[in-house]
Formats: C-alpha cells, structure tokens, sequence
C-alpha cells in the first residue's frame, strides 16, 4: 500500500478545499500518465458516464486532456471547469513516488432562474416576490413591510408557495425554487398545518 500526502502546487491553491462529506463527490488518483491509479467503485461509474467503451485503466479522453494541460500549465491545484457539461472537476498533486493527481470529479447541480421557477411551479408576481425576500434573508414581518401588506397575508402567500412547490418548510422550498432536489417531497395536503 502507498501512502500520499495531498501538497498543493501552488500557495493560492491552499484556498482549494474539497468537501468529501458530500456523497456525490468522488476520488480519482491518476497518475500524470493519466492513468488510474486507484477510484471507487462510483468513481468508476461515474467515469464510464463521461465515455462509454474506454480502456477502464485510462481516464476519459476529455478529463485526461484537462488534466494534461493543467501539468502543462502548472495548475494543478487550482479550481477548473472540465469541459464535460454538468461536472466540476478539480485537482492536486500528491507528494509521493510519481507525483500523482488526486481528481475530485463532482457532478453540477444547474440553478433555475426565479423566472423560471415561477412557470414551473405556476408562482404568481406577488408569491414570487415573496420568494426573492425570502431568498435575500427577509422574515415574514421585513416582508409584510417591504411589499406593504399584513404579515399574515405573507404566511398566507407562503403557504400557498410550499403546496404548490409541495415542500414543508423554507428550506425546501428554497432548494426547489433554485433547481436543488430536496430530500423529501410532501404532499399539499401536509402543508396546511
């Protein structure tokens, strides 16, 4: 078994910072070769995604050409945008025998505009302006002042935004309107306590 010690390339790459608790994210160790060194199991599916029919030994040809040209650049380490819609894919070199890259490839969530959350969710012009309060931090009383209406009307328009993007509370229905998934969908009828 080898052992690596993750070392940034460059001292403005110690601001990189993977967060491994998201489940989503996975570890690829490549060599500068490009090849794979050692990956998971979903690491390995999530490869075969990116390009079907490939040498399972080899990193995709498009992750290898990023990777190739952050050697090239120097950049490994820094924050990058692999040219694979839908994927964030960020490096470091390993201190060790070859020095290779650890890969954390991580799939992008898309977010939705408030316009189109609103044809979406079928949110009128005053839900959705209560929506992007929300979004900015407001409570329900700021809320009531700022648009000029009774607090109770806002939690009225609240609940009305939660049936129809049939979440349970703020957070939810947040992530919803910005096109993040939430754990748990409810139904309408559960929203009306």
């Amino acid at each position: 078994m080898i052992a690596y010690q993750i070392q940034p390339i460059r001292a403005e790459s110690a601001d990189f910072v993977a967060s491994l608790r998201a489940a989503r994210t996975r570890v690829v160790i490549v060599s500068r070769g490009g090849r794979i060194i050692a990956a998971d199991e979903a690491a390995r599916r999530m490869l075969n995604e990116i390009e079907q029919a490939r040498d399972c030994e080899q990193l995709p040809r498009k992750l290898d050409e990023v990777v190739r040209a952050w050697i090239r650049d120097g950049a490994v380490g820094d924050l990058a945008a692999a040219p694979i819609p839908g994927m964030l894919l960020r490096g470091m070199q390993l201190s060790g025998a070859g020095s290779p890259i650890a890969l954390l490839i991580e799939p992008m969530s898309t977010r939705e505009n408030l316009g189109t959350a609103a044809r979406r969710f079928g949110l009128s012009r005053r839900e959705l302006d209560v929506v992007r309060l929300l979004l900015e931090g407001d409570s329900a009383c700021e809320i009531a002042q700022r648009l000029g209406i009774a607090e109770y009307t806002v939690g009225d328009y609240i609940k009305r935004i939660f049936a129809k993007t049939r979440v349970r509370n703020r957070s939810e229905m947040i992530a919803k309107v910005l096109g993040w998934s939430p754990t748990h969908s409810v139904t309408p009828a559960e929203t009306e306590h």
